[in-house]
């Protein structure tokens, strides 16, 4: 039953993905964008938000492009075995990014703006926190992937017990609470715009 669903979803996700699209994972696509901006901006000062345990991509990456990495997680123990940073600042991200005005070059967000209640609130903070010309590059679950729609629907507990069964094995901590607020294009565009 699970292999069902697991199958049906991918079939999902293809049938509303664009033709024009090449068929590549969003973290494979976040990949290759972040390589493009270290290539082409002048990107010196890296806001990881929703860190975690571990930097997307790791410490050689950082040693050779001589980044400054700040990781801001809601869960200070969530950042604690990340070596890769440099500072480690414990803040709801909604609520507020606890770095000087206009300091960053870059903000990043692989996997985490879909557990953000207030979305609005947060790109507003972003906003504050970027230097001028500075970028955000996010890394989100849709609200209508069929998956996210299964993950409003059912109670807490049954999504984890789901979790379980889908990744076995995982010893990363899994099923975060996900709000998907403003993780649809059309609402995401609107409100980083008025930013």
């Amino acid at each position: 039953m699970l292999r069902a669903f697991v199958l049906l979803n991918r079939r999902a996700a293809r049938a509303v993905t664009p033709k024009h699209l090449p068929e590549i994972s969003a973290y494979a696509r976040y990949r290759l964008e972040f390589f493009r901006l270290l290539s082409t901006e002048d990107i010196h000062t890296v806001l990881d938000v929703g860190a975690g345990r571990n930097w997307f991509f790791g410490e050689r990456v950082k040693s050779k492009h001589r980044l400054r990495l700040i990781g801001v997680d809601i869960d200070a123990n969530e950042m604690a075995a990340n070596t890769c940073l440099d500072e480690r600042l414990e803040a709801n991200a909604c609520l507020g990014l606890p770095v000087r005005a206009g300091s960053i070059d870059l903000v990043t967000v692989r996997a985490g703006f879909e557990h953000f209640e207030d979305n609005a609130a947060f790109l507003n903070n972003c906003s504050a926190a970027l230097r001028p010309g500075g970028l955000a590059l996010l890394t989100f679950a849709g609200r209508l992937a069929p998956f996210a729609l299964l993950n409003r629907l059912l109670p807490e507990q049954v999504s984890s017990w789901l979790l379980d069964r889908l990744i076995p094995n995982q010893t990363e901590k899994l099923g975060f609470k996900a709000y998907y607020d403003l993780c649809f294009a059309t609402a995401l565009r609107k409100t980083a715009k008025a930013q």
